[in-house]
């Protein structure tokens, strides 16, 4: 997950589980429409939006249960080890 927008971004691997009901975008589309991921006022930083797709998909089975503790440790790790001085901001993010 990253924005072409930023100067740069890391590459976290969440690999999905197959499931019988993710296999059309329909289903895709509708976990985002339910879980009212579409209201986001974006701000300039993405992370919180990041941090609650992972966390859904996951109470949905469609990655790990400990999909979103490991993107949690994962964005702690870049920015104690971030040797390019480039920030990952907190972000608390808008649902509307």
């Amino acid at each position: 997950m990253f924005s072409k927008e930023a100067k740069q971004y890391w590459f976290f691997d969440l690999p999905v589980i197959q499931q019988d009901d993710l296999n059309t975008v329909d289903s895709f589309i509708n976990l985002v429409v339910r879980k009212r991921l579409h209201c986001y006022q974006y701000d300039g930083v993405c992370l919180s939006w990041c941090r609650r797709v992972v966390q859904d998909f996951a109470e949905v089975g469609w990655v790990e249960q400990r999909a979103e503790e490991r993107f949690a440790e994962f964005v702690d790790n870049v920015r104690a080890n971030n040797s390019a001085g480039y920030f990952i901001p907190e972000d608390e993010g808008i649902f509307l």
